[in-house]
């Protein structure tokens, strides 16, 4: 695993025989960057939470599941995806009051 921070997780998954999942997951615990991934700017990074994750999804043209997880990895836990004035909502547009 020493190509870690080298290439990216396609390349040195086919180098080193392994699923890309295994390898981006010893590169996040390690904390090396994934050097082909596309970045998070300070300006994305606080749209997180503001609306469902979804929602930012879209407006970031991003895919839900990269959202989900840079939620996961700012706040450090899955819960509250977004605030709890977001559920129970049928839209999910009704800001937090208060």
């Amino acid at each position: 695993m020493a190509l870690l921070g080298t290439a990216g997780n396609d390349a040195i998954a086919a180098l080193a025989n392994y699923s890309a999942n295994v390898v981006r997951q010893k590169r996040a615990r390690l904390g090396i960057p994934n050097p082909s991934g596309h970045g998070w700017t300070a300006e994305e990074l606080r749209l997180l939470g503001t609306a469902p994750d979804a929602e930012v999804a879209a407006l970031l043209g991003r895919f839900e599941p990269s959202v989900f997880a840079a939620h996961i990895d700012e706040v450090g836990t899955w819960y509250n995806r977004a605030p709890s004035c977001w559920r129970g909502t049928t839209t999910g547009t009704r800001p937090c009051s208060g």
